[in-house]
């Protein structure tokens, strides 16, 4: 009889003692799943305030941009960013990462001219762009 009140005992013990371990790991995973929800979400609001950053970075220099796209195309009066497109990328193996921009570049007329891309590569980097190093570009007539 003793065997089976001891069986009886630890079996209630372990129904006990089950909910109570459970509930704590329970709490303790929702605190995690919130502490992720906070990182994740300065993260993202890191990663916009460095993304406006860097568009604020090319509206300044936007007329010396300019000037570089007249100044190796005579033809072209007039260009057009968007904003919206600026991508952190580099221009090939083993080169500095930079900014590319989606453009329009119009002619005479108002005609839209076609082929045109570049490239900036600021200093001293690009998550805090201070000057432009250099503007490459390609597809010039």
């Amino acid at each position: 009889m003793k065997r089976q009140e001891k069986m009886i005992f630890n079996f209630l013990a372990l129904f006990v003692a089950l909910p109570i371990i459970t509930g704590c790991t329970v709490k303790s995973r929702e605190q995690m799943k919130q502490e992720k929800m906070n990182v994740s979400s300065s993260t993202e609001e890191n990663a916009g305030t460095v993304t406006q950053k860097q568009v604020n970075f090319l509206k300044k220099h936007e007329s010396e941009t300019t000037n570089y796209i007249k100044s190796n195309d005579p033809e072209v009066v007039r260009v057009k960013y968007d904003w919206d497109s600026v991508k952190v990328g580099d221009s090939g193996a083993f080169t500095e990462s930079g900014f590319d921009i989606h453009l329009k570049v119009y002619g005479a007329n108002d005609k839209e001219l076609n082929g045109y891309s570049f490239f900036i590569v600021p200093k001293p980097n690009v998550e805090n762009p201070i000057s432009i190093d250099s503007i490459s570009g390609s597809n010039f007539p």
